[in-house]
């Protein structure tokens, strides 16, 4: 009794010793959902597995840059951070528009979804919503940007951030009541002075529309100036 105990006990760790750990495949990604707006170009899609991987775009307007695929030795140990750059062709459209990239990697497909808007980032002023895309109003397909004044206001500004050098211009007759502290500048956070003669008319509201451009994309932002409160 006591040599059969041995025995197997002796025999214990070499069967131990061949059983290999379980294998363990992942797909995981950051920030699946990105929105965009109209002059960004670029992109990239992070994700994490242990296995090797490929991307394909969906969407003619978004195009892998770089590698398309990346060769992992498969290690049950180790998980690796991945990356893959896309470029983004600018929205020109003035509607918003989703487009799709698809990561797979061992038997596991996910999904990177971006919503690129039809407009410039303009934070001021604040735009409106024209058209939702969906039924649920959760993202805007067309919006405005509307900036109203009172008739004795004399400044007020434009604000924005833009992937370009950017100009701005009067759409038509330049306007006698307003002028524009600038008209050009570089890519980044911007803020424009607007400076505003009285409105005396006490009936008719003054409008100009600009035209903000960044690239190869424009925004028109229309100024509205209130008439004159009767006495």
């Amino acid at each position: 009794m006591k040599k059969t105990l041995l025995l197997v006990c002796g025999l214990l760790p070499l069967v131990l010793s061949c059983v290999k750990d379980p294998e363990t495949h992942q797909l995981l990604v950051e920030n699946r959902f990105t929105t965009l707006y109209a002059d960004q170009t670029i992109d990239s899609l992070v994700f994490y597995t242990f296995d090797s991987w490929s991307v394909a775009s969906a969407t003619d307007w978004l195009t892998i840059d770089g590698p398309s695929e990346g060769e992992i030795q498969y290690n049950n140990s180790r998980r690796y951070r991945c990356r893959a750059g896309v470029k983004v062709t600018p929205n020109t459209t003035g509607e918003t528009r989703d487009g799709y990239v698809y990561v797979n990697s061992y038997e596991y497909t996910s999904t990177f979804v971006r919503l690129q808007y039809g407009y410039l980032n303009i934070s001021r002023p604040v735009c409106t919503v024209e058209e939702f895309m969906d039924e649920g109003q959760t993202e805007p397909k067309k919006v405005r940007h509307t900036l109203t004044v009172n008739a004795q206001t004399d400044e007020d500004s434009l604000c924005f951030t833009v992937q370009n050098n950017w100009s701005l211009a009067f759409e038509g007759e330049t306007p006698g009541w307003l002028t524009l502290e600038k008209t050009s500048g570089e890519r980044g956070k911007n803020s424009v002075k607007l400076s505003f003669s009285e409105n005396t008319d006490v009936t008719k509201t003054r409008e100009a529309k600009l035209r903000l451009t960044s690239g190869v994309v424009s925004n028109i932002i229309t100024i509205q100036q209130k008439p004159a409160v009767e006495e």
